[in-house]
């Protein structure tokens, strides 16, 4: 949590994280699998990570 304005940033994320669980439920209940990642991961692991998810989705495992 940042040191600085505190109130502001606690309801801000509060609010994101909501916004997030709601989407997540409603995507997943019609199907998707719902993958985040942050901006400053590298490419290559979000990418390798997606593509874990296709062949687990093919092989039809839930990884």
């Amino acid at each position: 949590m940042p040191a600085t304005n505190l109130e502001y940033w606690s309801t801000k994320i509060g609010r994101n994280q909501a916004r997030d669980l709601e989407t997540t439920t409603l995507l997943e209940a019609r199907g998707w699998l719902v993958l985040r990642f942050w901006e400053h991961e590298p490419p290559a692991t979000v990418a390798e990570h997606i593509a874990e998810q296709v062949r687990a989705r093919r092989a039809g495992v839930s990884a």
